[in-house]
């Protein structure tokens, strides 16, 4: 497992036009994708976690549908969310997690994540159909779409 993640140049300064934007979103959508490699360190950069705090817009963790070889084995919602929140120091207000769990093929090196309320989660948990029906490993982006929108409303 990952025990430590950064950035060279360590602590680089958040963009002026990144800050305004998390200021005035209407909504903080983080994820999907690479936990450790294209969600947390965006939180590594100075400022970034500091806007997200300052922001009132609801903030919705996008867990991923299948785990990563290498990067998030064994991992299910509990443990992304962990992972995120320790890294991020930001709580989010909401989870979304995919509820349609497809057995993949055993060739497969990605495991489904079997969506679950994480013990200590105080925020919403929101549950759907998020499973791309040609990529099973991923998102479809049109039902995560809807499910940010519905959210949003």
């Amino acid at each position: 497992p990952l025990s430590r993640l950064w950035l060279m140049p360590e602590r680089p300064p958040i963009n002026p036009y990144v800050l305004q934007a998390i200021l005035q979103a209407d909504v903080i959508v983080i994820g999907p994708g690479s936990l450790y490699t294209s969600i947390i360190p965006n939180f590594l950069v100075d400022g970034i976690s500091d806007a997200l705090k300052k922001s009132s817009a609801p903030k919705v963790l996008v867990c991923n549908v299948a785990t990563q070889p290498g990067e998030t084995d064994g991992f299910g919602v509990s443990e992304h969310w962990g992972e995120f929140e320790s890294h991020s120091e930001i709580a989010v207000t909401h989870l979304l997690v995919n509820s349609n769990v497809i057995n993949l093929p055993e060739s497969a090196t990605a495991l489904p994540v079997v969506p679950e309320r994480p013990p200590g989660f105080e925020g919403k948990l929101i549950m759907a159909d998020l499973i791309d029906s040609d990529l099973k490993t991923r998102h479809d982006s049109g039902k995560l779409a809807n499910a940010i929108l519905d959210l949003a409303d």
